[in-house]
């Protein structure tokens, strides 16, 4: 009975496993629970908190945001780890780049800063 139990339980579940810094594996919803940055001089960071500031990447190749951007609709697409974002909107710059990095279960998005800044997202 032990060992049934020992089996049953160290099987992996698709949504245990890490994701993939592709278009693919982006697909879903992240929420930024931080942000970390640098002031040139020192580096800090956030408290690690739900922000209700959310990214909702399709497997369509579009993607919806929700108090994150200026702009809250586009297309996306993601070569070598780098996420290209194309806004559908007013906004004046129409594409970013973003580098994208995993730290476990944690999406981190850096755009291009001097410094060096980084949005940690969690996918809910």
């Amino acid at each position: 009975m032990i060992l049934v139990l020992f089996v049953l339980s160290s099987c992996d579940r698709e949504d245990d496993l890490p994701f993939e810094l592709t278009a693919e594996g982006l697909v879903g919803t992240w929420e930024q629970y931080q942000y970390r940055g640098s002031t040139g001089i020192e580096k800090f960071e956030t408290e690690y908190e739900s922000t209700g500031k959310t990214i909702t990447f399709f497997s369509d190749g579009e993607w919806e945001s929700v108090n994150f951007f200026e702009c809250d609709e586009g297309e996306y697409s993601v070569t070598d780890q780098i996420l290209t974002m194309i806004f559908q909107c007013d906004d004046p710059v129409k594409t970013q780049l973003f580098r994208l990095k995993r730290e476990k279960d944690q999406l981190i998005i850096s755009p291009s800063c001097f410094e060096g800044c980084f949005y940690v997202f969690k996918k809910i």
